[in-house]
Order: structure tokens, then sequence, then C-alpha cells
């Protein structure tokens, strides 16, 4: 059932609607151009960049006895982690770094940014290569912009760790 994002904020400008679906749901992925079918994957949830973003209803419940399952995941945070990544077009794992009118003042926060997400990217990386627990899942280490959406996900669902 979609729900209908409100157009008149500045919240989330790209997003124009959401997608909830009882379960998991099949979702044909990539072109097919070599068998002229496309495959089918089993899926949570997905972002579509720029679009909209698709999540099923029961990532979005978040109880105690669901807690040891899912580890500092919550399928909506990182949905819309990935939503203010992507405002710039890309989904780099660097969301918009402005409020400042001074472009030195921005310039400087994207190379801090930058500077801290690639050394903790690398330390996740290695973690998951070593097959080490980590307080992030190891998802992150995919790629800077699933970094960035694990690490939100575990910044507002265990910050004290």
């Amino acid at each position: 059932m979609p729900v209908a994002v409100a157009p008149d904020t500045d919240c989330y400008p790209l997003l124009h609607s959401i997608l909830v679906y009882p379960s998991s749901y099949i979702a044909k992925r990539g072109t097919g151009k070599k068998t002229g079918r496309l495959p089918k994957e089993s899926r949570r949830g997905e972002g579509n960049p720029g679009r909209m973003g698709r999540w099923f209803w029961l990532g979005m419940e978040q109880s105690p006895a669901r807690w040891e399952l899912n580890k500092n995941r919550n399928l909506v945070i990182h949905e819309f982690a990935h939503q203010l990544d992507e405002e710039d077009g890309i989904a780099d794992g660097a969301p918009l770094l402005s409020g400042s009118i001074n472009l030195w003042q921005i310039h400087h926060r994207y190379q801090a940014w930058a500077k801290v997400l690639s050394a903790e990217f690398h330390q996740l990386r290695c973690a998951a290569e070593a097959g080490r627990e980590t307080v992030l899942d190891t998802y992150g280490a995919q790629n800077p912009a699933e970094f960035f959406a694990v690490a939100t996900e575990c910044f507002f669902e265990s910050p004290v760790n």
C-alpha cells in the first residue's frame, strides 16, 4: 500500500512514496539481457534513489524479543539513511553536509567526513575479512553507502556501544 510523503517539506525532497508490504517480497533484478528473463530475488526492503523507498512491515517492528535476531538492525533507519546519502544523486556514504555559506567550511567538512569514513570503513572491512565480530554489522563492509546506512542504524539502535 503506497503511503504519500508530504511534498511541501524540505525533508527527504526526492522521496515520493513508501510502499509497505506485509512480508518480504519478490523483486526483479537486472536486465535479463542474456536469458531474456529478469532474475528474481526475495527482499526485505530497498530504496530506489531519487524515486521512492520500499520497506516491508515487519522490518519496521522492533521489539525486545527480536533484538537478538536483529542486533542493531533497523530496516527503516537503514533505508532512510540511504535517502539522506543519495540526496546529492550519488550513493557514496556522504550525505549533504552544508549548513554554511562559506565554501571553504563546506569543503573542510567533506574532507573531515571522508577521512573518518574511510578509516572506519577500512577497519570494518578488515574485521569482516578476519571474521571478527564488531558493533557494526559487517554488511556495512560492502561499500561506503552501506557503511553509512549500517553506522546510522547502529547510532540510533545502540548509541552507547
